[in-house]
């Protein structure tokens, strides 16, 4: 529906088919239309994002140069003024000029604030709670895109930051496992939350992306050898949290593909786990599957490119990291491309007799 013609022929139409049963609020149909048509694409909110980051830095270098870093108080005040004023700006304005300029303000005043607080010789885990405590806030409060989105990366920057500083590694597996639960409840039942939060529904969709790219930069961590000096003996365990969320998310698939026989979907989640097994050295891997899966049951598209992205790179990063000789390594990636090409003809067999009957 491109123009508001195209909704009232449509709404004659369905008048038309179904007489006096369907009654339609028109005018909030047409408010809800004319919202829609001011959203600003994807990429014009990533721009934003970015030019909200570069106006920061160079505020913060002129703020610096001034010599407002002399005195901690009036850092943590300045900051203080600028959270208030982004918030103003967010609140009485939407234009994509003024959304950057309240995300420059909003990350300029995180940066004063925490500069502030540490050269007060504040204990720096009480300044990470306080960001994590402002960036909630924020999320239920200030209902915007980018504002949710970059909160919601905060909060997990926050969270990974607190578990360095204490030196409790380990404890990211935990977060890991909090982050698919999150991801998994807003893919897959995405009606009913938006059913019951129907105040917050402008946040689903920031909230979904960020969640993404924050479970992947975490599983990203995890691959990476000396980021997270992590114990050896349980890295296991964000790959068998993935392996639990790709074997979840398939029962939702088999009901789409129409595989209800038991047997079936035995050899489904046999074959997966054969798989993905292999892959448990490198937990991006089976992330990256699980974000495709997710992706496709709800026709994600941005989340599909994030996936088919990250998933080729953790491929190739793993295929690297192999101790193995080029020949092993060779013969790894034919057997697995034979088992793949085998679940392309299985489940094209699946839909072409679907498509026949």
């Amino acid at each position: 529906m491109k123009t508001r013609e195209q909704i009232d022929q449509l709404l004659q139409y369905i008048k038309g088919q179904f007489a006096e049963t369907v009654v339609v609020d028109e005018d909030a149909l047409y408010k809800s239309y004319e919202q829609t048509e001011n959203n600003h694409s994807m990429a014009i909110k990533i721009l934003s994002v970015f030019g909200g980051i570069l106006g920061s830095l160079t505020f913060i270098g002129f703020l610096f140069l001034a010599g407002i870093y002399d005195s901690g108080v009036g850092m943590i005040v300045t900051g203080i003024l600028l959270m208030v004023a982004s918030i103003w700006l967010n609140k009485e304005f939407d234009t994509i000029l003024l959304d950057t300029a309240s995300i420059s303000a909003f990350l300029i005043s995180l940066v004063l604030i925490g500069t502030g607080m540490t050269s007060l010789e504040v204990n720096y885990n009480i300044t990470l709670i306080l960001f994590t405590v402002i960036s909630f806030i924020l999320i239920l409060f200030v209902h915007n895109y980018i504002f949710a989105f970059i909160a919601a990366l905060v909060i997990n920057g926050c969270v990974l930051m607190l578990l360095g500083t204490n030196e409790m590694f380990d404890l990211i597996h935990f977060w890991v496992a909090g982050l698919t639960a999150l991801l998994l409840m807003l893919f897959l039942k995405e009606e009913k939350l938006l059913a019951q939060f129907k105040n917050h529904v402008d946040l689903f969709k920031p909230l979904r992306i960020a969640l993404i790219l924050s479970l992947l930069f975490c599983l990203y961590m995890l691959t990476r050898a000396g980021l997270f000096p992590l114990n050896q003996g349980l890295f296991w365990l964000s790959s068998l949290i993935m392996l639990a969320g790709i074997l979840y998310t398939l029962r939702p698939l088999l009901h789409t593909m129409d595989i209800s026989k038991k047997k079936q979907q035995y050899i489904v989640y046999a074959a997966a786990i054969l798989l993905l097994v292999p892959t448990a050295p490198s937990p991006s891997i089976m992330g990256s599957l699980l974000i495709l899966l997710l992706s496709y049951h709800s026709n994600y598209k941005t989340g599909t490119a994030i996936g088919i992205i990250s998933f080729i790179y953790a491929l190739g990063q793993y295929y690297y990291d192999l101790h193995f000789t080029l020949l092993t390594k060779s013969m790894l990636m034919f057997t697995s491309g034979l088992l793949f090409l085998g679940l392309y003809f299985v489940s094209h067999k699946k839909l072409s007799a679907d498509e026949i009957n």
